[in-house]
C-alpha cells in the first residue's frame, strides 16, 4: 500500500554545493525511467552551449556562467559528479529544513521539482528527483 504521507514539494535553490561523490547518472534516483529523456535534454543542451556562449539559453552571465558552462560540459561528456539532492541545494529553504537531520523515509517524501534550464516546454519533469537521489551540479 502507498503512503498516505504528504509530499513535500520544495524547489531547487540557487546556492548549490559544488563537487560530487560519485559519477552522476541520468537514469538514476527515483525517477529513473527518465533516464533516456535527461541524456536527451543532456545531448541537445551541451550540443547548444558548445556553437554559442550560452549566457542567455542558461540564464546566467558572469562567474555564474563559466561555472554553468563547465556543468553542461561534464554532463554532456559523462563526467558530471552528483550529490544527494539535499547536499547540492544550499539555500535559505533547504538551510531552515536542515535535511541532514532527516531519516531516509523523510528525504524519500521531499521531491524537487527542478526546471531544466534551455530546454523545451516537453522536457519539463526531466530533472524531477527526491531529498536523497543523486543531482548534478548547474543549471540542468
Amino acid at each position: 500500500m502507498a503512503s498516505r504521507e504528504p509530499l513535500v514539494l520544495l524547489p531547487p535553490s540557487e546556492g548549490k554545493a559544488i563537487g560530487g561523490t560519485r559519477l552522476f547518472r541520468p537514469a538514476s534516483g527515483a525517477f529513473r525511467r527518465l533516464g533516456g529523456p535527461r541524456q536527451t535534454v543532456i545531448a541537445t543542451l551541451a550540443g547548444a552551449v558548445a556553437g554559442g556562449d550560452g549566457s542567455r539559453l542558461l540564464g546566467v552571465r558572469g562567474p555564474l556562467l563559466e561555472r554553468a558552462r563547465t556543468a553542461v560540459d561534464e554532463l554532456g561528456a559523462g563526467r558530471a559528479r552528483g550529490l544527494p539532492a539535499w547536499q547540492r541545494y544550499t539555500g535559505v529553504v533547504w538551510e531552515h529544513l536542515e535535511p541532514a537531520t532527516l531519516d531516509a523515509a523523510d528525504l524519500a517524501r521531499v521531491v524537487i521539482p527542478r526546471p531544466t534550464a534551455g530546454a523545451p516546454p516537453a522536457a519539463t519533469g526531466t530533472w524531477w528527483c527526491r531529498g536523497a537521489d543523486p543531482s548534478p551540479a548547474g543549471r540542468p
